[in-house]
């Protein structure tokens, strides 16, 4: 279901409901994605893996960043590797230009503690600070619990992607980066 909608969507000259964008899917494309990405993460660890910094964690979903940049990874290997069109070229970027990058990025989209996260002890308050900002941002503690609170479907497709229109929070946005939902660098303070 996911290869097909994604095999549709680089076909498409509409593009408003991208795979790799949480934000775009409708709740049953979001629990296919969910599942083939669970299935994708375990094939990475499986063949990808030669560093822990590398090794993508069980709390994935929680860090909305890191879920957010499987995604996209994810739909960038299915087109390279499962689009009718795709050749060896395509692939060989993929391994050199995309692959090692998203590598390096894992452990600071884990966040302080990543070496935790990653030896299967994730930390429960990993992204306090962060957590603390956010909420101020949102100024509503509660919308911003239940939304870090529910699964990994609810949580991605309901987390907003730019500021709500007529909001003044641009500059808590560039401060927070994507833990408020702003696909950011991981690298933004």
């Amino acid at each position: 279901m996911v290869l097909e909608h994604i095999q549709q969507r680089l076909k498409s000259e509409d593009r408003y409901d991208c795979p790799w964008s949480w934000d775009s899917l409708t709740p049953e494309l979001t629990a296919a994605q969910s599942r083939a990405l669970v299935a994708w993460v375990l094939d990475y660890n499986e063949n990808f893996v030669v560093r822990s910094s590398h090794l993508i964690p069980q709390c994935w979903p929680i860090h909305r960043g890191l879920a957010r940049e499987i995604a996209a990874t994810y739909s960038h290997w299915m087109a390279v590797f499962h689009h009718p069109t795709a050749t060896p070229s395509d692939a060989t970027y993929f391994y050199d230009r995309v692959l090692p990058p998203f590598q390096d990025r894992i452990s600071r989209w884990l966040g302080p503690h990543a070496e935790k996260c990653q030896a299967g002890t994730h930390d429960a308050g990993w992204d306090k600070d962060v957590a603390e900002r956010v909420n101020r941002v949102h100024d509503s503690a509660g919308d911003t619990l239940r939304a870090l609170d529910g699964g990994i479907a609810q949580s991605l497709a309901t987390t907003r992607s730019a500021p709500a229109e007529g909001s003044d929070d641009t500059a808590d946005d560039a401060a927070v980066g994507s833990s408020h939902g702003r696909l950011g660098s991981p690298d933004d303070p």
